[in-house]
């Protein structure tokens, strides 16, 4: 007799358990027929009950194919509705990439994250999304780096969900990879095309640095008008600071008595105060302000006319074109207004003199009419914007303006800082909260330390800066001073005025500036 080997497979061809018998050898006593082997009956068992799941598997997903198409539908009709509404806005690409975002994200995150869209949803959205973005007539979609948050243009596989690609992308593009294989946006560049070679990806936008440079200086500060003149002190030496006299605490609604008194109980007596006067480098506010403007525009404002005018001067950008002037911003802020003011048409309630209070009184000590007041002497139509955060006013300003060029909003920004809080209230206050120097009265001269731990102490002045498109610049030939490569923002979470003594959020800060440079 003939030894037989048996073998059970699953052939998927046409569905059967096929037996093959295998001739080993001719053996010399008949073999004793021990019937199936466990380990074959389980192997059967096993290829029947995977028969059955696959069975059931493929009818679970013809089901929900259906559901899903049924509970996409009215997603896909709200994402429509809320980009009808848009359409006929007066935007910027970027301003509509982000509103395509915003779109996406307000859908709930369970559908993206737990349900898998089918493959004729992605389809849909990324035509909704081209309509929208450009008008439906490119076949090809052109994207920024900014749309690597739109999942639904970028994802390899169409029916995978939303973070299932984000997690695939972040993987790709680890800090490992930036180090192994060079800049960052190439590898990401290089992953998107090999992923989805249809799209055509434009623009540094929204990952690295989009280029933003500085164009024009201006300054008002303690050392003079002028960024020649202020830097000329600085190299010469010279100290800004003096001791405050009596006509520094702009009490002018108070009698004489109430001005001496006051003046004696300040228990600091010097400031960083900017000089005034007819001669060259000293700030005369006749030049700036009219007798109208007076009494409609006080000094923080005037101060930033003045550095406003220099900066532009500078980068040599009075544009004429109305184009011009809707693409260009201005971006000041401010710290706490004309308290001088506040105090003054306070005197008058107090002295039931009301009638007497100005007009003017709250354009006044607006900060943003800073920013308002540069815009319409020069027609700048271009976003105006005026942040008040402190000591750190003139930072988020820039940085602020920063990203207005970043995301398409202007081509041109002025921005900086303004203040004139050297009156008898703003230092009273400041005196109060022990934020002032007491120990230099008499050597104002050497109260100047900013990096010193006990550093104290107040001042005034304005300093703008214009910030430009680097092709835009290039395009009208103006020169270049620096290049903003990063912002970064953080909160110390900790004290009201002191900050941790670790330094943790100027870490925060440093650290979020320096991820839109490497």
């Amino acid at each position: 007799m003939i030894n037989n080997k048996m073998e059970i497979y699953y052939d998927v061809d046409d569905g059967v358990f096929k037996h093959i018998h295998e001739d080993i050898a001719e053996p010399s006593v008949p073999p004793k027929d021990e019937g199936p082997t466990n380990k074959m009956i389980m192997d059967y068992i096993m290829e029947q009950f995977g028969l059955l799941l696959h069975d059931m598997m493929e009818q679970f997903g013809r089901i929900y194919n259906r559901v899903g198409r049924l509970m996409w539908t009215p997603i896909l009709e709200k994402i429509k509705s809320q980009l009808a509404a848009w359409r006929d806005m007066y935007l910027s690409q970027e301003g509509k990439i982000t509103l395509v975002n915003f779109a996406l994200s307000s859908l709930s995150i369970f559908f993206f994250s737990f349900f898998k869209a089918p493959v004729n949803i992605w389809r849909e959205v990324e035509k909704i999304q081209q309509s929208f973005l450009w008008g439906g007539s490119d076949s090809r979609r052109a994207i920024h780096w900014s749309d690597l948050g739109v999942p639904s243009l970028m994802v390899a596989n169409p029916h995978l969900g939303m973070q299932d690609f984000y997690a695939h992308l972040v993987g790709q593009v680890s800090c490992q990879a930036w180090i192994r294989q060079g800049d960052p946006k190439d590898v990401i560049l290089n992953e998107v095309k090999r992923l989805r070679p249809d799209l055509l990806v434009v623009g540094s936008r929204g990952l690295g640095p989009f280029q933003k440079y500085v164009l024009g200086l201006g300054m008002v500060t303690p050392l003079g008008c002028g960024v020649d003149k202020t830097w000329n002190q600085l190299i010469d030496g010279k100290c800004g600071i003096r001791a405050l006299r009596l006509e520094d605490l702009k009490m002018n609604s108070f009698d004489s008595e109430t001005q001496l008194t006051t003046f004696d109980q300040l228990t600091s007596k010097v400031a960083a105060v900017v000089p005034t006067g007819t001669n060259k480098g000293e700030f005369n506010e006749e030049l700036w302000l009219n007798s109208k403007e007076h009494r409609s525009m006080t000094r923080f404002v005037a101060y930033a006319l003045c550095a406003a005018e220099e900066a532009l001067r500078d980068s040599n950008w009075f544009p004429t074109e109305q184009e011009h002037k809707e693409r260009t911003g201005v971006s000041i802020g401010g710290g706490i207004g004309s308290v001088s003011d506040m105090l003054d048409s306070a005197q008058l309630i107090c002295e039931k003199r009301l009638r007497r209070l100005s007009p003017f009184f709250v354009p006044r000590i607006l900060i943003n009419m800073a920013s308002g007041h540069v815009s319409m002497k020069y027609g700048f139509q271009g976003p105006n914007h005026a942040a008040v955060t402190a000591c750190a006013t003139g930072s988020h300003s820039i940085g602020d303006a920063m990203r207005m060029i970043q995301f398409g909003d202007a081509d041109v920004m002025v921005t900086g800082g303004t203040e004139s809080s050297i009156d008898a209230l703003s230092i009273a206050g400041f005196c109060r909260s022990r934020a002032l120097t007491t120990k230099y009265n008499s050597l104002p001269q050497e109260a100047s330390r900013p990096f010193d731990s006990g550093r104290d102490g107040i001042g005034e002045g304005s300093g703008v800066l214009v910030l430009e498109e680097l092709e835009h610049a290039k395009n009208r030939g103006a020169k270049i001073y620096a290049e903003i490569r990063g912002y970064g923002m953080s909160g110390d979470a900790y004290h009201i005025t002191q900050p941790p003594s670790d330094g943790r959020g100027a870490i925060l800060a440093m650290t979020r500036a320096l991820r839109q440079v490497f």
